[in-house]
């Protein structure tokens, strides 16, 4: 009991802290139903902001990198595990009651092909998660994807395409209906 409100306490400190150094670009509604666990990380560059609805957790671990005038918003009741890294050049949504599990990478760019402007060149494509939808952990999210509502996306899965409302994805070639799972 001692040791969860020591840990809460800590959460509110690094909260205070982000909301502190980034000003009006880390916004949420009410501290009291946001959770940052340990040795999680913001790195806003300027003009880059973050806006989070209301009861958000996140573990430890958590990595938010967002890019020059970059935007990640992020639904009501939206859960991220250990581990997962969220590197936004142009734009990421994370709709109602999404549910992240561990080590979950999103990448909303690439780099260029042209070998000298592999370095600071980007295509950048912005990425939309849609409410109620689960991402089983080690999965990563490509630029310009849209997961549909109420999809659930398998472990280990790298989704490089559009996923329909209410599907699950076993692997990056089979997509299913929840109604025929």
């Amino acid at each position: 009991m001692l040791l969860s409100k020591i840990e809460r306490i800590r959460s509110i400190l690094r909260i205070m802290y982000y909301k502190l150094i980034y000003r009006g670009r880390f916004s949420f509604p009410n501290w009291r139903n946001i959770y940052i666990g340990k040795n999680s990380q913001l790195s806003l560059k300027r003009g880059a902001f973050i806006k989070i609805e209301n009861n958000f957790s996140i573990r430890n671990d958590v990595f938010f990198n967002l890019a020059e005038n970059a935007s990640v918003i992020i639904g009501d009741g939206v859960f991220i595990n250990n581990g997962c890294k969220i590197n936004c050049q142009k734009n990421i949504i994370l709709g109602n009651n999404t549910l992240l599990g561990e080590y979950v990478l999103f990448y909303d760019h690439d780099h260029t092909i042209l070998k000298e402007d592999r370095k600071n060149r980007f295509v950048t494509n912005s990425i939309e998660i849609e409410s109620d939808v689960w991402i089983g952990s080690h999965s990563v999210i490509t630029k310009g994807v849209t997961i549909g509502a109420g999809s659930v996306i398998g472990a280990l899965n790298c989704i490089r395409k559009n996923v329909p409302r209410n599907c699950i994805v076993k692997s990056d070639s089979e997509m299913q209906s929840i109604k025929n799972a």
